[in-house]
């Protein structure tokens, strides 16, 4: 399950105003997860909880304190963990002890590439490089640890939904990267999100590791479901054999040249070809896929899956 650590310099308290910054990330990155149903990075410390209640000074109305509660909810660490990880080369200022040891546990094992993706609010954009899509990670040698680095995504908060990364990292039927600047919707119709059009703000996917148990139903169900067409990969297809580079190349699925079109494209689990054509405007000539079913019989149909 891919992870998402804040970057959230103040103090808890400081979620109670009145400045207003500190509260709209936090509304902001709970409503993140809750769209994208991703797990949160502990990175709050035991220490850090207990100066917050003993800072209220006994302030009633707990309803107020609700931003503060969930987001303890979902980042209060239960680790001892001493090594640290830090941006590199120069890590923005404030950063926590404790979301340094955070970021370290992440990267203990490096056995996902996809983890942690850093999430940094608006307000601290002078304090990243906001205009990069990735973050070297420096790990300081650490007892019988190594020192070693690492790339994370950094994505900006608000602005999550445009990543070139933060979602297709997940999701192997996004292939926009294929297509020039990304303009049009090259995104394989994905049977695993049949009622919705994954390019409108639909942030959630199914996990990655659980993508192959969910497409065992969707091979029973058949790719044409409901009117709809949809890109099913072949039954030995595993998506944690896919390198960071073939994935983000658009290449997580399998190719397969079609002579009929003399043009590559990609095989579905019963052997039809799925080509990319860019449409010329109006309504039969809209971007779409072009199915092929064999010789020179194909069907187009759109990124959400309608035939057209």
């Amino acid at each position: 399950m891919t992870r998402l650590l804040l970057d959230y310099p103040w103090p808890l308290e400081a979620g109670l105003g009145p400045d207003e910054g500190p509260q709209n990330v936090l509304r902001d990155y709970l409503h993140l997860l809750e769209r994208t149903k991703l797990t949160a990075v502990r990175f709050i410390e035991e220490e850090e909880c207990v100066a917050f209640w003993e800072s209220l000074e006994g302030r009633k109305g707990r309803g107020r304190f609700s931003l503060i509660l969930r987001l303890i909810d979902h980042c209060k660490r239960n680790l001892d963990s001493v090594c640290r990880a830090t941006p590199n080369p120069l890590a923005p200022p404030n950063l926590r002890e404790g979301w340094k040891r955070a970021l370290r546990d992440e990267l203990g094992g490096l056995t996902d590439w996809r983890n942690p993706q850093i999430v940094v609010p608006i307000i601290r954009r002078s304090d990243w490089n906001l205009a990069a899509n990735e973050v070297e990670i420096f790990c300081e040698p650490c007892g019988d640890q190594p020192e070693f680095s690492h790339h994370c995504v950094l994505v900006n908060l608000e602005n999550y939904a445009v990543h070139p990364f933060a979602i297709p990292d997940l999701d192997p039927w996004d292939v926009r990267c294929t297509a020039p600047n990304g303009e049009h919707p090259c995104y394989l119709p994905n049977p695993l999100i049949p009622d919705n059009d994954p390019l409108q703000n639909n942030f959630r996917r199914v996990p990655v590791a659980q993508i192959c148990d969910e497409l065992e139903e969707a091979c029973r169900r058949g790719w044409q479901v409901n009117g709809k067409c949809f890109y099913i990969p072949p039954l030995e297809w595993r998506p944690e054999s896919i390198s960071q580079a073939t994935w983000r190349e658009g290449r997580a699925f399998p190719h397969e040249f079609s002579r009929e079109r003399q043009q590559t494209g990609y095989r579905d689990f019963e052997g039809r070809i799925w080509l990319w054509h860019k449409g010329r405007g109006g309504h039969k000539g809209e971007d779409h896929w072009d199915v092929q079913k064999g010789g020179k019989d194909y069907i187009k149909v759109k990124h959400t899956g309608e035939p057209l």
